[in-house]
């Protein structure tokens, strides 16, 4: 046959193969093991080389564009997109809003070629340190790992804000995700008010050795060490308090972080949220939520759910337990300070009973003070409220009204002028 052929590599060897067969130097088995392919795949070749000669060897698809090729138009549609609408956006999140906002269904794959071979993504290729793998408690609620991820996840339309992040270990589910200003006490608290409430309580919970977790400095003298308030607040509802010792032991929520800082900053982009309250009203009322835990939650080793429900007491008590606690020394005349002011216990009947004693004292949602004693809410009032002290009196004067002692004069009959007045 006049002409040239184009041929590759693999080709030319099963063109040798052909004519060694032909020559009968070769079984169909034997040139189906040097070729890697089956009997039935040599027979058909052997009968296209012998029909066409070293043109049959060669496929006829070389030079065509693949059947599974995306249509042009198609793929610079995708393109366009990818480089406006999901700047920034990875593969699998990309193809996924490709689906679900403009029901173009593509694989993650191709998705992938295209971003590489125009620039859009390159793979991160980050050789860590491996951890031994800790394995999964069994039940759903016997461990929720707690965190919080400062980032821009508002990017440059708001400042830095943190997200407080509560996750399953047994499941991975996001049970509560909360925006707040910074990571802090109070933060903490409203997220785990909230959780608590719509879940009950766990049987433990996995945090880092954050200030809000531990104490900082330890005294060694003492047997039992100093707690936070979120620990004395965990106690009294029974929920014990793991710190790790490294971010790794508390893996899933570190990876359940990076996840988030992906994918719900870009989520925020695409719906123009810049502000923290738009943020948490957007996680109370999508599905983003829901969305999220199909996607990455995993079944628990054994069914059950093991949170405790809260009982009346405990939902009644659980704005005070959530809350900071201070401890107070009741004076005589049933007053005691906090916060640079003094409170006055208000009762109908006397309660001198109340004296030196310890009252609990803490501050509502709408920063009221409320104090209690044995578990009996007291009504308190600041001093400034009080009818029979001066309204314009200021909160430096009380104070040294209250701390000021009166002069001891003895007197006529005491010892100092009567035994010894003649000598």
């Amino acid at each position: 046959m006049n002409g040239v052929i184009t041929m590759t590599k693999k080709n030319l060897e099963t063109l040798k193969v052909m004519s060694l067969l032909n020559e009968k130097k070769l079984t169909q088995i034997e040139a189906g093991k040097r070729l890697r392919l089956t009997d039935r795949q040599i027979r058909n070749i052997f009968k296209s080389y012998k029909e066409f000669g070293d043109q049959g060897v060669i496929s006829k698809k070389l030079g065509k564009p693949g059947n599974r090729q995306l249509p042009k138009g198609l793929k610079d549609k995708v393109l366009n997109l990818i480089k406006t609408t999901y700047e920034g956006f990875g593969p699998t999140l990309a193809a996924e809003k490709l689906l679900e906002n403009h029901k173009i269904k593509i694989s993650v794959e191709t998705i992938r070629g295209i971003m590489v071979t125009h620039h859009l993504w390159v793979a991160s290729r980050v050789h860590k340190k491996v951890h031994k793998l800790r394995s999964r408690r069994a039940h759903f609620g016997e461990l929720i790992q707690i965190d919080g991820s400062e980032h821009k996840w508002f990017e440059n339309r708001g400042p830095s804000c943190s997200l407080i992040v509560m996750i399953d270990d047994a499941t991975s589910l996001l049970v509560s995700l909360l925006f707040t200003p910074t990571e802090s006490l109070n933060a903490y608290f409203q997220s785990s008010k909230d959780y608590f409430k719509k879940e009950g309580c766990p049987l433990a919970m996995y945090s880092d050795r954050f200030s809000v977790f531990e104490v900082a400095r330890k005294n060694p003298l003492l047997e039992e060490q100093a707690l936070t308030q979120f620990k004395r607040a965990l106690r009294e509802l029974d929920i014990n308090l793991i710190c790790a010792k490294t971010p790794q032991a508390k893996g899933r929520v570190e990876r359940v972080n990076r996840t988030l800082q992906d994918r719900l900053v870009k989520e925020l982009r695409l719906l123009g949220i810049s502000t923290i309250e738009d943020a948490n009203i957007f996680l109370q009322k999508s599905d983003y939520i829901i969305k999220h835990n199909a996607m990455f939650a995993v079944p628990p080793a054994q069914r059950g759910n093991v949170h405790r429900t809260l009982d009346k007491e405990q939902l009644s008590q659980l704005d005070r337990i959530l809350s900071r606690n201070y401890e107070r020394v009741i004076q005589k005349d049933l007053s005691f300070q906090y916060g640079g002011d003094i409170y006055q216990i208000i009762s109908q009947e006397s309660r001198h009973d109340l004296c030196r004693k310890k009252i609990t004292i803490w501050e509502d949602v709408n920063k009221t003070v409320r104090a209690e004693i044995a578990n009996e809410e007291i009504e308190v009032r600041s001093m400034r409220e009080v009818e029979y002290l001066p309204k314009s009196i200021s909160n430096e004067d009380l104070l040294k009204m209250w701390k000021i002692k009166k002069k001891y004069i003895p007197n006529i009959h005491h010892p100092y002028k009567t035994k010894y007045k003649n000598k």
